[in-house]
């Protein structure tokens, strides 16, 4: 899967630029996340995922100022599906502490229901 991020680049003194960054983020067993965040992590709405290697050249993760992107899985016939929206975690970048994201299949019916097609609410 990989998940988007923004994170402010510094271009000179006066400059800041968003870049958006994309990042190969495995999706593991929510035994993982069970076990690291206990009661806090609660596997029928959240997916774990990220790096539990200690070599930081290949480790990636969500980080403060994350929450709310997509983390998105290629499906069926190659189609990319958003699967999760970066939710939390603990620090940055722990290889210890994977990332939680909301999954986004338990809340499907609420989204289908809440967004009316061609309308906008006032």
């Amino acid at each position: 899967c990989y998940s988007k991020k923004k994170r402010k680049k510094k271009v000179s003194i006066f400059n800041l630029l968003s870049v958006i960054i994309k990042a190969w983020v495995p999706l593991l067993p929510s035994w993982q996340c069970k076990k690291r965040y206990g009661e806090r992590f609660t596997s029928h709405d959240m997916l774990c995922a990220g790096s539990m290697t200690s070599d930081l050249r290949k480790h990636a993760d969500s980080c403060q100022g994350d929450s709310g992107g997509p983390l998105v899985c290629q499906g069926e016939a190659g189609r990319w599906v958003l699967t999760g929206v970066i939710s939390w975690g603990h620090g940055c970048g722990d290889p210890s502490y994977p990332g939680v994201y909301s999954r986004v299949s338990r809340y499907l019916s609420w989204i289908e229901q809440d967004s009316v097609k061609g309308k906008t609410r006032s």
